[in-house]
C-alpha cells in the first residue's frame, strides 16, 4: 500500500476538539444501533468482524456526506485528512466492543453463573463455589433474573450489583488493551516499514481519508465506471432480496453453488460454497500468494479429514467451540504456534534493538516516530501482562494454568492479527481457543476446580474469532505512519476510546436487558448462555489425562508450518504461504475458500495479462463491491427498523 504522505500536510489539523467529539459520537452510533440490531430488532450484525459494517457505514456518512456538505457550503471548515484519521481510528477500535462484536459473550458469561444453575446441571455442586463473587454479579435479590427476564414493574433497575463485577472486568480490558498496544507499538516498524504488510482493511479506509484532500466532492476512485460497476451488483443484489421481505413470492438472489455444500464422497466433509462480494473486494487487495495457500490448504484439510474417516483413524469428536476434525485442529493449532515463534525469529533484530532502546537508551535507536516510546512499550507490556497474570491467579488458576492460558491466548491473538493484515479478511477464527487447548494439554484430572471455574470465566474476554481491538490497533499502527507527530496522542485516544465503548456497551446492554429481558435477545450466550459453563462442569465431572494423541498433532502442524516458512525465506518463487495452513479449516475458512479461491483467479488473471496498472485499474471495481455492500446494508436496516422491528433480516454469511 503506498503511504500517502502528502494528505496530512496539515499536521496542526489532525488531533482537534472537533474529531474528537466526532469520534465518540461515532463510537456512541455504532454502540447504540448495533446493540439495538443485534438484540431488539434482530437484524443485521453490525458489530461482527475485524471491520464491522457499522464502522463503515457510519464513517462514510461522516467523510463522504458530512465532508461534502461541507465542501459546498464552507470549504474552510472542512475536515482535514488528519481529523478524519482520528475519527476513524477512534471508531475502528470502538466498532469491536458491542452486540455480538463482544458484549454478547461478555456479559452472556459473567451473568451467567447463578441465573442458569439448576439441580440439572449441578452448577451448585461443581462450579458456583470456586467462582469468586467480584466477577459476577450476585442473584440474592433476584437482580440477574431480572436481567434475563425483564425488570418487575415498579422496581428500579438494580445498578448496584454491576459495580464490583464491571469494574474489576474493566480493570482486565484495561490491562489486555495496554498488552496489545504496546506489542503492536513494538512490532509495528517490523511488519509496516520491514516486511511491508499489506494490510488491506487500513487500504480502504486511507481511501476514504485521502479523498478529505482532493477537489470535488467524490474521492477519485469513486469517480470512475469501474467503481460504480462494483458498486451496483451488491447494492442492486441486497435492494432486490429487500422486496421479499414483503412479498415472499419475489425469488431472492442468494449468492452460492448449488445448495451451498456439497461433497465429493460420503465420507467427505462438505465443501461450502457461498460467495461474499465483501470478501472478495478486501482480499483482492491482499497477495496472491496468501489467497492462493488459504484455498488451497482447505482442499487439502478436506481430503485429509475424507481420507482419515475412510482409514478409521479419528481423535474423538471435536471439542465446544472448535469446529472441525480434531486432527486437523490440532494441526493448524501447531502451526500457528510455530507461525507466531518463527515470526518473532524473523523480527529478532529488531527487537534486539527494541530491547536496547528500551533498557539502555541506545542512541542509534530511533522510536520518536513510534507510537509508543520502546521503553515504554516494554513497560506496558510486562506490567499489563504481569496484572492480567495475577488476576487469573485470584480468579482460582493455578500457576501452570495461568502461564499455560496465557501463553496459548497471545499466540492466537497474535496469530489472527497477522493473518487478518496479510489476507483482509473480516471474519477470521483462530483454530483453538484457550479454554480447550489448556485442559487437553495440562489434563482435567490434574486442574483444580478453581481452575477450572476460572477458565470458564475466562470466556468473558476470551473466545471465538475476536482478537479483541488489537486488529485494528495494527491498521491504526500502519494508518498513522505517514505522521511526522501526533501519533502518540492518537494511541492513547484509541485507549480512552475501548473504555468509552466498554463502559457504554455494558450499561445500555445491562439496560437492555431489564428492559426487554435478555432472553429476548435470541443470541445463543444469552438465550442458551448455560452452553459455556456446561463444558466446564463435564470436564469436573468426567476429568481426562492429557491428550497425548492431540499434543503430537500439534508436532505435525509445527514442523509444516517451519517447513513452508523456511521455504518462503529461501526461495522467492515458493508459492505456498504458512498463512493458508493455520487456518485452513475454521469455520470461517470454510465458509468463505470458494470466495478467496474466485479473486485469486481473477487477480492472477489480471496480473498476468495487465501487470500491475491492470491490477491498479481494476482496484476501484472491488472497493465498489464492499462500498455497494454497505450501502446494501443500510437499506435493509433501515426497512427492518421501519417496518421488521423485532424480525430483521440477517444475510451477513451469504452475500
Amino acid at each position: 500500500m503506498q503511504d500517502r504522505i502528502d494528505i496530512f500536510r496539515e499536521e496542526e489539523r489532525v488531533v482537534t476538539l472537533r474529531a474528537v467529539l466526532l469520534g465518540l459520537a461515532l463510537i456512541t452510533a455504532i454502540s447504540v444501533i448495533a446493540t439495538q440490531s443485534s438484540y431488539v430488532l434482530r437484524s443485521y450484525r453490525m458489530a461482527f468482524g475485524e471491520m464491522p459494517i457499522s464502522l463503515l457505514l457510519f464513517f462514510g456518512v461522516i467523510a463522504l456526506g458530512g465532508n461534502a456538505v461541507l465542501k459546498l457550503v464552507s470549504p474552510r471548515h472542512t475536515l482535514s485528512a488528519g481529523e478524519l484519521l482520528v475519527i476513524f481510528v477512534m471508531g475502528s477500535v470502538g466498532a469491536l466492543i458491542p452486540g455480538i462484536a463482544m458484549m454478547n459473550t461478555f456479559l452472556g458469561t459473567v451473568a451467567s453463573p447463578y441465573y442458569h444453575a439448576s439441580p440439572q446441571n449441578a452448577w451448585a455442586e461443581y462450579l458456583l463455589d470456586y467462582i469468586p463473587t467480584w466477577l459476577t454479579p450476585s442473584n440474592e435479590t433476584g437482580a440477574v433474573t431480572w436481567f434475563y427476564n425483564s425488570l418487575p414493574e415498579g422496581e428500579s433497575i438494580p445498578w448496584n450489583v454491576w459495580v464490583v463485577p464491571l469494574f474489576w472486568w474493566s480493570s482486565l480490558v484495561f490491562a489486555l488493551l495496554v498488552v496489545m498496544t504496546s506489542t503492536i507499538a513494538i512490532l509495528r516498524k517490523q511488519w509496516v516499514d520491514n516486511e511491508r504488510i499489506v494490510f488491506p482493511l487500513a487500504e480502504v479506509s486511507q481511501e476514504l481519508i485521502a479523498g478529505a484532500e482532493e477537489p470535488g466532492l467524490l474521492p477519485g476512485f469513486m469517480r470512475g465506471k469501474a467503481f460504480w460497476f462494483g458498486f451496483a451488483i451488491p447494492f442492486g443484489i441486497i435492494v432486490w432480496n429487500v422486496g421479499s421481505y414483503f412479498n415472499p413470492s419475489i425469488p431472492r438472489i442468494t449468492l452460492k453453488v448449488g445448495t451451498g455444500q456439497f461433497k465429493i464422497a460420503r465420507e467427505f466433509p462438505e465443501f461450502w460454497t457461498p460467495i461474499h462480494l465483501v470478501i472478495i473486494g478486501f482480499a483482492y487487495l491482499a497477495n496472491t500468494q496468501a489467497l492462493l495457500s488459504i484455498w488451497l490448504f482447505h482442499v487439502l484439510a478436506v481430503l485429509q479429514v475424507g481420507f482419515s474417516t475412510k482409514m478409521g483413524f479419528s481423535l474423538g469428536e471435536s471439542d465446544p467451540f472448535v469446529m472441525g476434525d480434531a486432527a486437523v485442529v490440532w494441526q493448524m493449532t501447531g502451526g500457528m504456534i510455530a507461525f507466531v515463534i518463527l515470526m518473532m525469529w524473523r523480527a529478532r533484530r529488531h527487537l534486539r534493538r527494541v530491547l536496547a532502546k528500551a533498557v539502555f537508551d541506545s542512541p542509534d535507536v530511533d522510536d520518536s516516530g513510534e507510537m509508543m516510546s520502546y521503553r515504554g512499550a516494554v513497560l506496558g507490556l510486562l506490567l499489563g501482562s504481569a496484572y492480567l497474570m495475577l488476576m487469573m491467579y485470584k480468579a482460582g488458576m493455578s500457576p501452570l494454568t495461568v502461564a499455560t492460558f496465557f501463553f496459548i491466548a497471545a499466540i492466537m491473538f497474535i496469530g489472527i492479527v497477522r493473518v487478518v493484515s496479510e489476507t483482509g479478511f473480516m471474519y477470521v477464527r483462530p483454530p483453538i481457543v484457550p479454554q480447550t487447548f489448556v485442559p487437553r494439554l495440562l489434563g482435567s484430572a490434574y486442574m483444580a476446580p478453581s481452575s477450572l471455574a476460572a477458565v470458564g470465566m475466562s470466556y468473558a474476554m476470551v473466545f471465538d474469532n475476536r482478537s479483541f481491538c488489537m486488529t485494528a490497533i495494527a491498521n491504526a499502527g500502519k494508518l498513522i505512519t505517514p505522521l511526522k507527530k501526533h501519533k502518540r496522542a492518537i494511541t492513547w485516544l484509541m485507549v480512552g476510546s475501548v473504555m468509552f465503548a466498554f463502559l457504554l456497551s455494558s450499561l445500555y446492554t445491562v439496560y437492555l436487558g431489564y428492559r426487554n429481558g435478555a432472553v429476548n435477545f435470541r443470541v445463543w450466550n444469552f438465550a442458551g448462555g448455560d452452553r459455556i459453563m456446561n463444558t466446564i462442569v463435564t470436564k469436573m465431572r468426567n476429568p481426562s489425562a492429557p491428550d497425548v494423541r492431540r499434543i503430537g498433532m500439534l508436532g505435525i502442524g509445527g514442523t509444516v508450518v517451519t517447513a513452508l516458512s523456511v521455504l518462503c525465506w529461501r526461495f522467492p518463487w515458493w508459492p505456498l504461504h504458512p498463512i493458508g495452513f493455520v487456518i485452513a479449516n475454521t469455520q470461517s475458512t470454510r465458509r468463505v475458500a470458494l470466495s478467496v479461491f474466485i479473486v485469486w483467479l481473477v487477480k492472477t488473471v489480471v496480473l498476468r495479462v495487465g501487470g500491475i496498472q491492470g491490477y491498479r485499474r481494476a482496484r476501484p471495481f472491488f472497493i465498489g463491491l464492499i462500498a455497494g455492500y454497505v450501502a446494501g446494508v443500510a437499506v435493509s436496516f433501515l426497512v427492518d427498523v421501519i417496518w421488521f422491528p423485532g424480525i430483521g433480516h440477517d444475510f451477513w454469511y451469504a452475500l
